[in-house]
């Protein structure tokens, strides 16, 4: 690093050296670095394209291009070269000005591809055409605008054109400090440096009046270390962290579905705490670690005047596919249920439906009844899931249901029902399967120790789902290997 240090210190010592005895020298190597480094930030870009984790960086690699080109075209046409000498000072400050808006519309659709997708191909036929249309303008069609009087200086034309691109740099700016967080932060610092860079170099070209003078010389420095700087970021992403941007992105994409699959599963978990005379106790926990993510999902609601429904599913997996299919589920359902409330009617319908949606290797557990307020009969339909239990103050019966496959196991079955009485003063106590399968395989907490704990808490109501789920939590050792969720149904006292 010290040996690196010295020979930047020295260059910069020759380079100012070269800058107050022979401009055009100063110029000239300047501008060759810069076009060498450009080239070279094109050309790794581009070879690296299929490697590429961040768009950012190979889109500025592909607007470096035509950056190149037109600047190739200004170190030749600069005053003094001998190359154009028709031009005098204003044709390489005509062609600095589209140098410097190709590339702050660089930055600027480098920082739109952060958020939305931009085809390469329409980058490669913008830019191409906006470089072919400008350079004509300059030579085939002269209408291209004065920039430089000879005994005068710049024109006002040149000026309000320098501010307009520092605009446009300020808006890449802030399209890249939106987006900072898609890069290793060493990487969008250089790239927030550059850009700033990039802006105070078109201060000093506005304010220059000889092309050969000291702010000339100064803003020349400050844009050939901009370009060094984007060099570096796109060679630490590309070469030597070639998937630290890859990660970061797969992260912040896990984060934003963690943020979806938890707003989804918050308005799947909402129901009323009563709805027909009948009250709902309900608790849940989510196997998935820091967020309310999982594959259960329940659901209350009157499909008729006097008649009360309740759901509990358990779709297999978890994350937001397994909360997307509880969605598609409980929708289905619960419209077949406004139609014709019968459970065998509503689970070989939803049956049908779903089967053809999820995957082959997908399937939901449900039971699903309906409770009439005025009876209290209960008709009841399970899906592969456990059965509830019947529970009174003294005792708790699990319900002898008929066995049927879950949803999206077999097309065309029949689903058989089972009817039971609900006490006025019983309640009626639904699980998932986590519940019953909490702790090690060789000792689950299983139906025994579920009816074992209701019966101990026999008067208990309000509060009765959290205390059986916290039972199983203690009796796996404080965590489960699968959601879990606990349902409690008894008439409004």
């Amino acid at each position: 690093m010290i040996a690196v240090g010295l020979a930047l210190a020295v260059g910069l010592l020759a380079l100012n050296w070269a800058g107050r005895t022979n401009y055009l020298l100063f110029h000239a190597i300047v501008e060759s670095f810069s076009l060498v480094v450009m080239a070279g930030i094109f050309v790794v870009a581009w070879n690296t394209r299929k490697v590429a984790s961040s768009p950012y960086l190979l889109i500025l690699g592909v607007t470096h291009l035509f950056v190149v080109i037109v600047a190739v075209l200004h170190t030749f046409a600069y005053k003094g070269m001998g190359v154009f000498p028709e031009g005098g000072a204003n044709l390489p400050t005509q062609l600095w000005i589209i140098s410097r808006v190709l590339e702050s519309l660089g930055f600027i659709v480098a920082g739109v591809a952060l958020r939305r997708t931009v085809q390469l191909r329409s980058v490669f036929i913008f830019f191409g055409t906006l470089t072919a249309l400008t350079l004509a303008s300059i030579w085939l069609v002269p209408v291209f605008p004065t920039m430089y009087v000879e005994g005068v200086g710049l024109t006002t034309t040149k000026v309000i054109s320098e501010y307009v691109v520092m605009a446009m740099f300020l808006g890449g700016f802030a399209l890249l400090w939106r987006g900072r967080d898609r890069f290793e932060p060493h990487v969008a610092r250089l790239l927030l440096w550059a850009i700033a860079l990039l802006i105070a170099a078109g201060m000093a070209f506005t304010l220059y009046v000889d092309v050969y003078g000291v702010l000339n010389r100064i803003g020349h420095y400050l844009t050939l270390i901009s370009f060094v700087l984007i060099y570096r970021a796109l060679i630490h992403t590309v070469l030597r962290e070639p998937y630290s941007v890859l990660f970061r992105e797969v992260k912040r994409r896990e984060e934003a579905e963690h943020r979806i699959a938890e707003t989804l599963q918050t308005a799947i978990l909402s129901v009323p705490d009563r709805i027909e005379g009948i009250d709902v106790d309900h608790a849940h926990i989510s196997a998935t670690e820091a967020v309310r993510v999982g594959g259960d999902f329940w659901d209350l609601f009157s499909p008729a005047p006097g008649r009360v429904a309740f759901v509990l599913g358990d779709i297999c997996g978890k994350g937001i596919e397994a909360v997307a299919s509880n969605v598609m589920v409980r929708v289905t359902l619960r419209s077949f249920a406004y139609q014709n409330p019968d459970p065998a009617v509503v689970l070989k319908r939803t049956n049908d439906a779903v089967g053809r949606q999820l995957a082959d290797d997908k399937f939901a557990t449900v039971i699903y009844g309906v409770i009439d307020v005025e009876t209290g009969e209960v008709v009841v339909a399970s899906a592969g899931h456990p059965a509830p239990i019947m529970h009174l103050e003294d005792s708790a019966v699990p319900l002898d249901l008929p066995t049927n496959p879950p949803l999206g196991v077999l097309d065309e079955h029949d689903f058989e029902t089972g009817t039971f009485t609900l006490d006025r003063e019983g309640a009626l106590v639904l699980f998932s399967d986590g519940l019953i399968e909490a702790g090690h395989r060789a000792e689950m907490f299983g139906v025994d120790r579920v009816v074992s704990h209701l019966v101990s808490h026999g008067h208990q109501r309000r509060g009765a789902a959290r205390a059986l789920l916290d039972r199983s939590l203690e009796h796996a050792g404080g965590s489960v290997d699968d959601d879990v969720a606990v349902i409690v149904l008894s008439f409004a006292p």
